[in-house]
């Protein structure tokens, strides 16, 4: 349940327009994990390999998160963090290979926020495909897959590529009131006297208005 929520309010984000790469924190000393237990790999550029180009890479989004399996995506021939300039309907190719040490349950492709296609990996430890997708509207697709564990989520998940209409990705009008209507109720569950002083408190207030009225502006 932990992790559909953390990739609902991940895909919440991106419906409002942000364009957010996939990372990875093993929260070690805070959850009961080890360091290296949440990755991150980044597809690099350029060569040779450097730290700067390394988070270059990263900001982009050419970036895929895992707490188990090995998963490379590539549309048509591009990692994740590829823009499409989407004029119509668009065909493209998807390309998948998602690798585990332990048997594979499944492999979805997710377009908005919704899965658009599920495949079965047979509990096989390695899973190959090339998917021709027909792309009737602009927005954000990404993979991702699983291990069928039952007492957590072993999965991984790319960053989105991006299909733009004028430079820019839909905003769901759904989404950006559901982050208005929440700002509003967390400025409303709050007192001056959960603050230091009146004017931190204030501060406060200005910040939740000035979050809300861009959720607003969005959903409008």
């Amino acid at each position: 349940g932990f992790a559909q929520w953390m990739m609902d309010l991940y895909y919440s984000f991106l419906n409002c327009g942000f364009r957010i790469p996939v990372s990875a924190g093993s929260a070690s000393g805070v959850m009961p994990s080890w360091p290296g237990y949440e990755r991150v790999y980044v597809h690099l550029s350029s060569t040779p390999f450097s730290y700067d180009q390394w988070f270059v890479d990263l900001k982009a989004g050419r970036s895929m998160a895992t707490n188990g399996p090995l998963l490379e995506v590539s549309l048509d021939g591009q990692p994740p963090g590829a823009q499409v300039n989407w004029e119509g309907p668009t065909r493209v190719i998807l390309a998948i290979q998602a690798r585990s040490q332990e048997p594979l349950d499944r492999v979805e492709i997710v377009y908005n926020g919704g899965v658009i296609r599920t495949f079965s990996a047979g509990a096989n430890t390695i899973f190959v495909t090339a998917v021709n997708l027909t792309i009737t509207e602009p927005g954000w697709l990404a993979v991702r897959c699983f291990e069928p564990v039952a007492s957590t989520v072993r999965y991984a998940h790319t960053s989105p590529f991006y299909f733009l209409q004028d430079g820019k990705l839909p905003v769901r009008k759904a989404a950006a009131r559901r982050w208005a209507d929440y700002i509003r109720r967390l400025a409303a569950s709050v007192e001056a006297a959960d603050y230091p002083s009146r004017e931190a408190y204030e501060k406060a207030q200005r910040t939740f208005r000035e979050a809300e009225s861009i959720y607003r502006k969005l959903g409008n």
